[in-house]
């Protein structure tokens, strides 16, 4: 409500880019999808982190997914596409 999300803002003049850190590796397929849905809805940029085993849940719901890893042989953290 704060910043807009109503029908009558056009989406572009509303601030919708969401954050979300691990919010699903303790949720179950079936409530992450359906919190994934209704961002949809609500027409939602999202930033998700999260861990490799729920990738397959969001993947419908992404455009890219970028990996961070960090080796155990060094102290710096590497981005693959």
């Amino acid at each position: 409500y704060q910043y807009g999300l109503n029908s009558e803002t056009p989406l572009e003049k509303s601030f919708r880019f969401v954050v979300i850190d691990e919010a699903f590796s303790k949720s179950d397929d079936r409530n992450s999808q359906y919190a994934l849905e209704l961002f949809r809805q609500l027409g939602l940029q999202l930033l998700v982190v999260t861990p490799l085993d729920k990738l397959d849940v969001i993947k419908p719901y992404v455009q890219r997914i970028f990996v961070t890893q960090i080796p155990r042989d060094n102290h710096r953290s590497q981005l693959a596409m």
